[in-house]
């Protein structure tokens, strides 16, 4: 399956899961390593743009096209329809997922577009044996982020 990761060039090609095993996620809580990736290349820019603040002008990053080499994904269970607004729901269901080793990835919807999906990848799967396909310079364009 092929996943899309954006990140700063410093660390877009460290596919360990350490930052959010050092900072945590919506999805894992800190200690636990996960790569967060989207589905498409687009998903992935908007998922790393709402993170974006106090920055003013053009942004450099990398946008990677990474081949998990491996289908085995499985899709998130059902969930709550207040899902977007508990995070230590979604950090429970992802950390007994990673625990569980029960797949490579999985499959969560993205908040910021619910009609797309996230994937999110267990390094720790023993399947994990990721290749990156392409590594490109992304630019965000000014007018997408906020001006403080």
């Amino acid at each position: 399956m092929i996943v899309y990761r954006i990140a700063n060039p410093d660390y877009a090609h460290d596919l360990s899961g350490m930052g959010a095993s050092l900072f945590g996620g919506r999805w894992n809580q800190n200690g636990l390593p996960l790569l967060y990736t989207a589905e498409t290349s687009s998903l992935a820019i908007l998922e790393f743009l709402v993170h974006v603040k106090g920055v003013k002008g053009n942004l450099k990053y990398k946008l990677l096209t990474v081949d998990l080499n491996s289908d085995d994904i499985e899709n998130v269970n059902s969930l709550s329809k207040k899902w977007t607004e508990d995070v230590k729901l979604t950090q429970d269901i992802g950390t007994k997922w990673i625990k569980s080793q029960s797949s490579l990835g999985l499959r969560v919807p993205s908040v910021h577009n619910p009609l797309e999906s996230n994937i999110l990848v267990n390094p720790r799967h023993p399947t994990f044996a990721p290749k990156i396909e392409r590594s490109d310079w992304y630019w965000y364009d000014g007018r997408l982020i906020q001006k403080t």
